[in-house]
């Protein structure tokens, strides 16, 4: 589980280890929402992820997104202390980080946050190079969510992106491209564990010239 094998490797000074282990969720069609409550320190989880898989007399047969599914609110679980639920978005709300990410089709990635930042090239890591631009554009957001979300706990996080699908899908925690599902699945998994708030605002290429 976790980010996919083409993320498992070094990655400018991210260590695999590092994305791997709090990257840990896995694939699936769609961001679960917060359902838990806490029923006498028990785990509760919403009916149309664990409800009855039977419809009269035919079995039904859960695909990999339904097990996905509950296997995210399997890894949740462990971390849950049983009391704290995931943090909702306040419209109003200003964040309190800022991050510039950028990726390149033929080069690379990089992100920065004030004074921390990094950059990888494709060619560390050739098995991402060869994906479409919308997996490369998400994988600095879950590297550097990788790196410093454990400083972001109880914060609102806006990540700057020029790419507009990839921001729609940090948006609606879905989207139709296998491998950055994946990555979103990632980014859900740290953000609930974390305890902030993931939010995404377009920025013009031409603008975005720190993530450059």
């Amino acid at each position: 589980m976790g980010a996919p094998a083409w993320a498992e490797e070094e990655a400018g000074g991210v260590e695999r280890d590092e994305v791997v282990q709090e990257a840990g969720a896995p694939v699936c069609s769609g961001t679960p929402q917060p359902r838990l409550q806490s029923s006498q320190g028990r785990e509760v989880v919403h009916e149309e992820i664990a409800g009855p898989q039977r419809h009269g007399n035919r079995r039904v047969r859960l695909n990999v997104a339904a097990r996905a599914d509950l296997e995210w609110w399997r890894r949740f679980g462990l971390h849950w202390n049983g009391t704290a639920m995931m943090r909702s978005v306040v419209a109003a709300e200003e964040p309190q980080v800022e991050l510039w990410t950028d990726a390149s089709g033929s080069w690379g990635c990089s992100a920065i946050w004030g004074t921390r930042w990094f950059q990888l090239s494709w060619e560390r890591l050739p098995a991402a190079g060869q994906r479409n631009i919308m997996p490369k554009e998400l994988l600095p957001i879950v590297m550097a969510t990788a790196v410093w979300g454990h400083l972001w706990r109880g914060k609102t996080v806006l990540f700057h992106c020029d790419n507009m699908a990839v921001v729609a899908t940090l948006r609606s925690g879905s989207c139709r491209e296998p491998q950055a599902m994946h990555l979103r699945r990632c980014l859900a998994f740290m953000e609930a564990t974390g305890e902030f708030v993931l939010l995404a605002e377009h920025v013009r290429g031409v603008d975005n010239v720190a993530a450059d």
